[in-house]
């Protein structure tokens, strides 16, 4: 046992012990310090917590480019990024991740950056010389359809996201000892492409979020209203304490369930096929269907109340797809009607527990604080039931599940699933389409209008261009890529649930909703050719598929 006499406690609230100091305020960080080292050679060795170290988070790299119709100034971009990460608070997001003795991943968070450990990886690609259409690359990024349409394949143009030696999994951030913030901006001379990647350990898109709002305030000098994240980790004691049983722990499928749906599902784990596509949605097709879907919800509950019957677009979005997509996987196989569907909505936590953890205190958590909820269907119905009534049941799962009661249910349940596995509900033959929708998180609103070169300079190092047709959108993305790497790497039930994905990328200033979806290579063919179908303006002569 450690003699009191060899532990000192300093003014600072740090304990020494030997050539390691402790936050006794803090009990799960240390700080290595040795003599020999400088300040800059310093770090506070944090574990990582509960959420930000599951079979998911540890497979999954997040890519977001956003894609910009101006020249903004690359150097800008990166000292105000810099200069948010090298805040008080905000240091973790300049961590470095390592093991510790018995294996487990621990984040290393400099005292100090420099250039031998700078606070994000950065790097710049300048092809300010042509347009970003006669770029081979370039030209290949997605644009507007007037029609429900593939409008591009991640792969064509993924490239441009990522620097050739970008850590790509897990480990490579441990063996290159790379912050794990990285950003990566290409010029053109019309066009900017700005993009953000981390490991999904670090944070999750409510915490990309946050950041982007440091950011811009960076850059627009207002650095004084840039809060400090969260200290604690308000998710601690979440799911220890359950007072209720989960609605669908009936249908909690145990260990032999996962293990019979992966031997079920054993080829596409070893030989992955999925391929992930662009979707634009129009506006007018969007609007159209929630009008339609709100007025047939009316028709069959006329005495419910209108707050009662409230259907978002993010609703429509996805009992739209998830049809779609039944429909396709279900026709490709024989027998496959009676097939369990579980659409999984991803949630932040943030508002369900605001009122007892810090997640309330309105400053931003740098983690991950997000939970599934499953709604299970059987492939039959799906193909028969209206769109109005599947989206209505999946706002109804977001009601019942999304309690506090319900969310520290799933919680244990996750706290005791074998490897940390997310708890998941059907049975082995289910088909999971998990989707997260960001449209709340702002992406598309980002303003960064404050690192377009002042025309009065006289540098020639960013050129200029006109302004855009909407000049009102200066600074804002025109389109905004989600992306993942590194799942390939797992083994896991993860690595047959996300090759469907869906990630609803957020609203443009026109009103297209953007989505980045996954599916089969083998099926792209047939959504492509529902899609089109999809394109006629529905009416009452038309609701075979959509109505």
């Amino acid at each position: 046992m450690l003699k009191l006499s060899k532990l000192q406690r300093t003014t600072s609230g740090l304990a020494s012990i030997g050539n390691r100091r402790y936050d006794y305020r803090f009990p799960h960080i240390r700080y290595q310090s040795h003599s020999s080292k400088t300040r800059t050679d310093q770090a506070a060795v944090v574990p990582l917590r509960f959420f930000d170290n599951t079979p998911l988070t540890r497979s999954i790299i997040v890519r977001i480019m956003f894609v910009f119709d101006d020249v903004l100034d690359p150097g800008k971009l990166h000292d105000s990024l810099r200069a948010v990460v090298e805040r008080d608070g905000w240091r973790r997001l300049g961590a470095r991740l390592s093991r510790d003795e018995s294996g487990e991943l621990e984040e290393r968070i400099p005292f100090r950056f420099d250039a031998h450990r700078p606070a994000i990886k950065f790097s710049h690609i300048d092809h300010r010389t042509i347009r970003v259409k006669d770029h081979p690359l370039g030209k290949k990024l997605p644009k507007p359809s007037s029609r429900v349409a593939v409008v591009g394949k991640q792969d064509e143009f993924v490239t441009l996201a990522y620097s050739t030696d970008s850590p790509r999994s897990l480990q490579g951030y441990i063996d290159s000892q790379e912050a794990q913030l990285g950003l990566r901006v290409v010029s053109f001379s019309d066009t900017t492409l700005v993009s953000v990647q981390w490991p999904h350990a670090l944070m999750d898109g409510m915490g990309g979020a946050a950041l982007l709002r440091a950011w811009t305030l960076a850059l627009q000098g207002r650095h004084d209203e840039i809060p400090n994240p969260v200290s604690d980790d308000p998710l601690a004691e979440l799911g220890k304490h359950p007072t209720e049983e989960h609605k669908l722990s009936k249908q909690h499928m145990s260990s032999f369930d996962l293990l019979c749906y992966g031997l079920r599902n054993l080829r596409q784990i070893v030989f992955p096929n999925s391929e992930r596509r662009i979707i634009c949605v129009p506006a007018s097709f969007i609007a159209s269907l929630r009008h339609d879907s709100l007025l047939k919800l009316k028709a069959d509950h006329p005495a419910g109340k209108k707050e009662d019957l409230f259907i978002s677009e993010g609703d429509i979005l996805c009992a739209w797809w998830t049809r779609l997509y039944t429909t396709v996987v279900t026709q490709a196989a024989v027998g496959k009607s009676s097939r369990t569907i579980a659409f999984r909505n991803i949630i932040a936590l943030q508002k369900v527990l605001s009122t007892t953890t810090s997640l309330g205190s309105g400053r931003p958590y740098l983690g991950n604080a997000w939970q599934p909820i499953d709604v299970l269907f059987k492939a039959a119905d799906l193909s028969k039931q209206p769109l109005h009534s599947i989206a209505y049941q999946i706002r109804q799962s977001i009601k019942e599940l999304s309690s506090r009661g319900q969310v520290e249910a799933f919680t244990k349940l996750w706290r005791v699933s074998p490897f940390k596995l997310i708890p998941s509900f059907g049975d082995s033959g289910i088909l999971t389409i998990p989707c997260s929708n960001w449209t709340k998180l702002g992406f598309f609103d980002a303003d960064f209008s404050a690192a377009i070169p002042d025309r009065t300079t006289s540098s020639t190092a960013v050129r200029h261009r006109p302004d855009p047709p909407h000049s009102s959108r200066r600074g804002k993305p025109s389109f905004v890529d989600f992306g993942l790497t590194g799942l390939e790497k797992s083994m896991g039930a993860e690595a047959l649930i996300l090759p469907n994905a869906v990630c609803i990328m957020g609203k443009d200033a026109d009103g297209n909703y953007w989505l980045d979806i996954g599916a089969g290579r083998n099926e792209w063919g047939k959504i492509e050719e529902m899609l089109a179908n999809a394109t006629i303006r529905p009416r009452p002569t038309c609701f075979s598929l959509f109505h």
